[in-house]
């Protein structure tokens, strides 16, 4: 999975596919004292579907693309990293 890739972490998928669905109804099960807290919750509704690792040699690249990226970036504006505001 590229995302696991390029966060060089892994990555799990929930077997819900409503996941805004998900977190709502957990953190109202807090809310309501159902859960003690939202580890909790998690650990007791989530269910996970599949789980991914990065894999070092798409870690590698990624991190290669993303410094010339930086680098790019840095030649064009002149600073060193992309603000939020960019």
């Amino acid at each position: 999975m590229i995302k696991a890739d390029v966060l060089d972490a892994g990555v799990e998928v929930s077997r819900c596919r409503e996941a805004t669905s998900l977190r709502v109804m957990l953190w109202a099960g807090v809310g309501a004292k159902v859960f003690p807290d939202i580890s909790q919750a998690v650990k007791e509704v989530v269910k996970i579907k599949k789980s991914f690792y990065p894999q070092p040699d798409n870690v590698s690249a990624y991190k290669k693309i993303y410094h010339g990226y930086l680098c790019l970036y840095q030649r064009l504006y002149g600073k060193e990293k992309p603000s939020k505001e960019d």
